[in-house]
């Protein structure tokens, strides 16, 4: 029989998968209005945000129809898909894990809600580059993803991290 090894109780793992994954959806809900700022800004030189408009693009978009509005719009509903669909995914796989050895379910769920929230979002980036008080909650909140990712894909094969040390990598 193999011994329980979790360093937190169960229930303790889940809250702070839970409290983690709040607070990238509260930074993510909180930057939609930044982001929109941004995306609703022309830019005319080559150091702008990601996906804002240029004077072309901008010409191109109107002659298709497209408001700049609209254009904003489009951009952070195409952002917000990512947490559409890994959401609900990990809040399954939260809810699912009771097994005593429970972890993996947990770090999958994590990693799931912190590459919709933290790691594939412009939203979340666009609030911590411009407002400075949410950048130390961002910088912790994407450390602690990138961990959460790389950990996961080392355990993801058999739910042993890294067997047998790295021998086998080189």
């Amino acid at each position: 029989m193999r011994a329980n090894r979790n360093i937190l109780p169960d229930h303790w793992i889940r809250v702070v998968i839970l409290a983690l994954s709040a607070l990238g959806l509260m930074m993510l809900i909180a930057g939609i209005p930044a982001r929109y700022d941004t995306v609703m800004q022309i830019c005319e030189n080559s150091g702008c945000a990601r996906r804002t408009l240029t004077m072309d693009d901008l010409s191109v978009s109107r002659k298709n129809g497209w408001t700049q509005q609209g254009y904003a719009v489009f951009q952070i509903a195409a952002e917000l898909i990512y947490l559409i669909f890994m959401a609900p995914l990990a809040l399954l796989l939260i809810r699912r894990t009771t097994s005593p050895h429970s972890a993996m379910g947990y770090l999958t769920a994590y990693t799931l809600f912190a590459l919709a929230t933290v790691l594939m979002s412009e939203i979340t980036l666009n609030l911590a580059q411009s407002h400075a008080g949410w950048y130390l909650l961002y910088q912790v909140l994407k450390g602690l993803s990138w961990i959460a990712f790389f950990y996961f894909l080392f355990t993801f094969p058999n739910g042993v991290f890294l067997q047998g040390g790295c021998a086998g990598c080189c």
